[in-house]
């Protein structure tokens, strides 16, 4: 039968009389002689006349009405499984061992205050200013016991000895003992020598006087002649204007450029052809309008340029912090901004045209500023050339391997190594980039960011050598997160570059390319020193002049690395 069945069924006056029940008084009831009375159960009277009653209320609770708990069943997991660490293993504590006694809780000393809380007479005040005593003690106890701690963790630690004799009576004596002082006679102890040579670095950075001389001061100087024939050539054209502002890097100066309101912008693209016969120069890019205002910027090589060095590059941007960031310095924007970029976060370079001095000169920049502030350990590089270039690297211990041949089958076939080691210790590690894996290993296992140069990509992509280009495709998709960076020159403008492989190449510069195959605007930039960077940080190309490294400059610094190795 069902328990609501049950509930409702009716029994005869015979069965009511087994049941007991208590009895209740309410208050208002209760007499005097409630205390001294007894309260036992009692029974009704009940005839036969009164027929079938109701089942009165049970004096225990019904029975709950949840489900029953199961069992432990032994198919049941009760810890997962502890998992080693690539890393740190798999430690666990001993329990053979004994509790240490810094595990145990430190037992407070009850509170002791001497403020007479009865002069206040607010009771919410009294408690509050208890309360504030009270915590206080109690930081001042634990700060007390954690010194103590301290100072027994480094007896044990450096095994500190007590001084031979005590100090404040004969300290000729005692400094002729080399026994070191100490004020008010208090007992020093002193570290006892370890056996062991300490081991520290062994190398330190090249220092700023070995950069050579800065640029010229009066680099920004306006040419007068030139800033009359800009103002000259508007008119003639017929849009009268006025110079802005006039900003210059030494190479290229920026004129800013102020047209009437009634000037249309649909009439800027042939707005050059217009003014260049009229100015005495042959190159000319116009970038309208000016970020932030409605101004037309004219960009034009400076008459006499004054070469931006690179000491002027590293000494006036964050690169003189010697931060261990991977930053890296090219040269200086025409707005007089020296472009310096994170190598982790600049991924692969590409370098599209320009002729071999110019990038020699800028790969330059870009080593040399490395090599200031990371020693061997921090930083590799290795070079895969098609022809004899960048002798003087030659002996420096920053070279992950000997130069190579671009045309030989087991090029880059060292780096290929090195990326699938990577592969495999970063995804034991449960890390994805190099940063990560630096922060959770010792000082001595860390892995050092490396640097690929590839001189000439477009050579290599005629020759038939494809075991090679398949590293290079395998080091662009995954050599980023795992510190492997390459920076290759595309030198010959006829030999097309695959899109898939340009899109791998997060950082592209462009020299001078009438077809822009890289770059939009490649077309305008003058012959030379002059290029646009595009960062993956930003949609807009950079306007770019590099630094300029004296011999005398680069062969002081790498001098001076190679006599820190022997």
């Amino acid at each position: 039968m069902s328990r609501s069945r049950r509930r409702r069924e009716f029994k005869p006056v015979d069965d009511e009389k087994r049941v007991s029940e208590e009895r209740f008084r309410f208050p208002l009831d209760l007499g005097n002689d409630f205390s001294n009375e007894t309260i036992g159960p009692v029974h009704e009277d009940r005839t036969e006349t009164d027929g079938f009653v109701k089942r009165p209320a049970r004096q225990a609770p019904r029975p709950s009405t949840h489900m029953p708990k199961k069992e432990n069943s032994s198919f049941i997991i009760k810890k997962a499984r502890e998992i080693p660490s690539a890393v740190h293993g798999l430690r666990k504590k001993q329990a053979d061992q004994p509790a240490s006694p810094s595990d145990e809780k430190v037992r407070e000393r009850p509170f002791e205050d001497d403020t007479n809380y009865d002069d206040i007479p607010s009771v919410i005040v009294r408690e509050i200013v208890r309360e504030r005593n009270r915590k206080k003690a109690r930081d001042e106890s634990r700060k007390k016991t954690a010194e103590k701690k301290r100072g027994k963790k480094a007896e044990e630690k450096y095994s500190l000895k007590p001084a031979g004799r005590p100090l404040g009576k004969n300290k000729e004596d005692l400094l002729e003992e080399k026994i070191p002082t100490w004020p008010m006679g208090t007992e020093v102890r002193m570290k006892a020598r370890s056996p062991e040579k300490r081991s520290g670095p062994t190398q330190s950075l090249p220092s700023l006087n070995m950069l050579g001389r800065n640029q010229a001061p009066d680099y920004a100087e306006e040419d007068q002649q030139l800033s009359e024939a800009i103002i000259r050539a508007f008119k003639t054209v017929g849009a009268p204007a006025t110079i802005y502002r006039y900003v210059s890097n030494g190479v290229i100066g920026t004129y800013e450029i102020q047209l009437s309101r009634s000037f249309r912008i649909n009439n800027i693209p042939r707005l050059k052809e217009h003014l260049i016969p009229h100015l005495p120069v042959e190159n000319m890019r116009i970038v309208a309008p000016i970020i932030g205002t409605s101004n037309v910027g004219i960009e034009i090589p400076v008459r006499e340029p004054k070469p931006v060095y690179f000491s002027t590059l590293f000494q006036k941007s964050s690169l003189k912090l010697r931060k261990d960031d991977f930053k890296f310095t090219l040269g200086k924007i025409v707005d007089d901004q020296i472009f310096s970029f994170e190598l982790l976060k600049a991924g692969h370079l590409l370098v599209h045209g320009g002729g071999d001095g110019e990038v020699e000169h800028l790969i330059d920049n870009l080593l040399m500023s490395l090599l200031m502030n990371h020693t061997s350990h921090d930083l590799k590089f290795t070079f895969a050339l098609s022809r004899e270039k960048f002798s003087d690297y030659k002996g420096l211990p920053h070279l992950f391997s000997d130069f190579q041949s671009l045309g030989s089958g087991e090029c880059l076939s060292d780096v290929m190594q090195e990326l699938s080691s990577r592969q495999n210790q970063f995804r034991r590690a449960h890390v994805r980039n190099i940063s990560s894996f630096n922060q959770r290993v010792s000082h001595a296992n860390k892995k050092s960011v490396m640097v690929v140069v590839v001189d000439d990509l477009s050579d290599l992509v005629r020759s038939s050598n494809a075991a090679t280009l398949n590293i290079i495709i395998q080091i662009l998709k995954m050599g980023k997160p795992l510190g492997i960076h390459l920076v290759m020159r595309h030198g010959d403008l006829s030999a097309k570059i695959r899109y898939d492989l340009l899109q791998m190449m997060q950082t592209r510069i462009s020299y001078k390319d009438d077809k822009n195959q890289v770059i939009n605007g490649a077309e305008n930039l003058v012959t030379g020193n002059d290029m646009l960077i595009q960062i993956p940080t930003s949609n807009k190309p950079l306007r770019v002049n590099r630094g300029e490294i004296e011999q005398q400059t680069k062969e002081k610094i790498l001098t001076f690395i190679r006599e820190q190795q022997s």
